[in-house]
């Protein structure tokens, strides 16, 4: 059984730094953008300084005897329409590649506890929760959609549906022709870059509010 703890200051995130990098090095996705000196760096800048308004939220799973088997590093801030929104550390600027801590293992068992926390109603008052920058081949991806229709099912006030958005269909437009060049690669599934990202997007309503 896997405990889900909550982080909300810096100075309790700097204590996880050893075993959030060795979790890292067994995840699912390891990359030096999720390694704990990045992702504090980030925090404390904010990435570019785009995120006026935030709160950290860092979910973690422990084991009955203690081990850190999972890490879900989140923030609490508002979308384009004003409405709570959770974010990943690293979004959505500077951090090519995100996703939650997890071994192949626990993977299942950490999202589902994970989501399970964050849909209680004693958990803060958000709409979306907004994973940016996943591999498109990333093991969360199905994880997450099975979480959110199993959470969705069995919990009767409250609504909560999976999404996946492709990166390249979101409001790139604006974008430099090289994104506009991955975008079209990232349309080609025969070819497995780093730049083909997507958005895992779980709405809430019911005791959170309505979905608009």
């Amino acid at each position: 059984m896997i405990t889900i703890e909550i982080i909300r200051s810096e100075k309790d995130w700097a204590l996880l730094a050893k075993p959030w990098n060795e979790l890292l090095s067994a995840s699912i996705t390891n990359t030096p953008f999720l390694r704990h000196e990045f992702m504090t760096a980030w925090w404390q800048h904010r990435g570019g300084g785009e995120w006026d308004t935030d709160e950290l939220y860092i979910l973690t799973g422990r084991t009955q005897d203690g081990e850190l088997v999972g890490v879900l590093p989140l923030f609490l801030s508002k979308n384009h329409a004003e409405k709570p929104t959770f974010y990943l550390v690293g979004s959505i600027e500077i951090a090519d590649i995100l996703d939650m801590l997890a071994s192949p293992e626990h993977l299942e068992e950490f999202a589902d506890a994970a989501l399970a926390h964050l849909t209680h109603p004693d958990s803060p008052q958000w709409k979306s929760l907004e994973l940016v920058n996943l591999l498109e081949d990333s093991l969360s991806l199905p994880v997450w959609q099975a979480a959110a229709e199993k959470h969705g099912q069995a919990t009767a006030a409250i609504v909560v549906k999976a999404l996946i958005v492709r990166i390249g269909e979101l409001s790139y437009s604006s974008r430099t022709k090289s994104t506009r060049q991955k975008k079209k690669k990232c349309k080609d599934k025969s070819q497995k870059i780093p730049d083909c990202a997507v958005t895992a997007r779980i709405q809430l309503a019911g005791l959170h509010g309505t979905v608009n």
